[in-house]
């Protein structure tokens, strides 16, 4: 934001984010009054629900004995990737159906319908309600977390 401020003129600045980067935006933008939209996709309402969704119970039981959580995702990026435990804390320290309260810009919340990583209740749900106005939420049918099944003739 400061390389923004400091190397482009503008009046207008919205800010997006995606699943994590929709957390980062929500707690930016409850600091930055200068954000005239926020847009967030695939967004976690409920942060404690968020890692019990990523994490088994087993795995965050093993995280007091080996200091980190492994994630378990063959294929992806982030298999074998590690949280170390200060990280787990912080994680769970953030307020942030309490920062959405206090975004002054008019909030726009998407979501697919299908969504697999946040569940609709877990997450869209729970920050709509927690927004204040203006804000707007919409449901894209049959998208997933990533928008990658859209249908085709919407």
């Amino acid at each position: 934001m400061r390389f923004l401020r400091e190397n482009y003129s503008f009046r207008k600045l919205i800010l997006y984010g995606h699943s994590a980067g929709a957390i980062a935006a929500i707690l930016y933008a409850a600091e930055d009054n200068s954000i005239t939209k926020l847009v967030v996709t695939g967004a976690v309402g409920d942060l404690k629900e968020a890692i019990n969704m990523e994490f088994s119970q087993d795995q965050i039981k093993e995280l007091t004995a080996t200091g980190y959580l492994c994630y378990s995702s063959p294929g992806k990026w982030i298999d074998g990737k590690r949280i170390s435990k200060a990280y787990y804390d912080e994680f769970l320290s953030i307020g942030l159906l309490a920062s959405v309260k206090r975004v002054n810009a008019p909030l726009l919340i998407v979501n697919g319908e299908n969504d697999e990583v946040i569940p609709f209740d877990k997450g869209p749900k729970l920050l709509y309600e927690a927004a204040n106005e203006p804000k707007r939420l919409i449901i894209i049918p049959r998208a997933d977390h990533m928008f990658r099944s859209i249908r085709q003739d919407i």
